[in-house]
């Protein structure tokens, strides 16, 4: 058998140069990463406001229901209270409802104040919370504000207003059982206009059986 030359034992090596990426390549592939990132951090804050929006919604809503029961349990009337306020640690800010307390109507003062015997302290949204100052949007802001008295109420430390109505032992409240109640939560960032912004959460209470429903 003819042998084959030893040139042809074997293929030729192949030349390979290795080639690095260049300033330019890293600093595209930088500034993509850098447009991901804050894309998906501006996603993880929206849903982040979305969350505390409708846990603020929900925890309101289940706090007038518990209301609603304690009537019943009490046999008497409760008092829902919202106050307004501009908050102490951003004077800034709207002067909006951001806290609320219930508690039951035991009688009335001399001067024909309204006595309550509380069962909650009073709840503050979250930071940068409110209800909307709207009257399409937060039925309550149609009612005409009252000023405490000295020693009337308690546990909120900003000076304020507030607005209220009843819940009856049956069931009904106080409100105008011919109008929708909404009672709408947004960000202080949103407040400006007179529109509903992106994220919000209504909660809708129904005047005659005092239940809520979340939106």
């Amino acid at each position: 058998m003819k042998s084959l030359p030893s040139s042809a034992s074997a293929p030729a090596p192949v030349s390979r140069k290795r080639r690095g990426f260049t300033l330019i390549e890293l600093l595209v592939v930088m500034t993509v990463m850098g447009l991901l990132l804050a894309m998906s951090g501006a996603a993880f804050q929206g849903s982040l406001q979305t969350q505390t929006l409708g846990a603020a919604a929900r925890q309101l809503a289940a706090d007038l229901d518990y209301a609603a029961l304690l009537a019943r349990k009490e046999n008497r009337p409760v008092e829902i209270l919202f106050f307004k306020f501009v908050p102490a640690d951003d004077p800034s800010a709207a002067d909006a409802i951001r806290a609320y307390q219930f508690g039951v109507l035991d009688g009335f003062t001399d001067a024909g104040a309204p006595k309550y015997r509380f069962l909650i302290e009073p709840k503050r949204m979250p930071s940068g919370v409110a209800f909307s100052t709207e009257t399409a949007y937060t039925s309550l802001m149609s009612q005409t504000a009252k000023t405490p008295q000295a020693g009337q109420l308690g546990g909120v430390t900003e000076t304020y207003t507030y607005y209220s109505y009843q819940i009856r032992p049956n069931g009904t409240t106080t409100l105008d059982v011919k109008l929708k109640h909404p009672i709408t939560l947004m960000f202080d960032k949103d407040m400006a206009g007179n529109a509903l912004p992106a994220d919000f959460r209504t909660v809708l209470v129904n005047p005659v059986n005092a239940r809520t429903k979340v939106y």
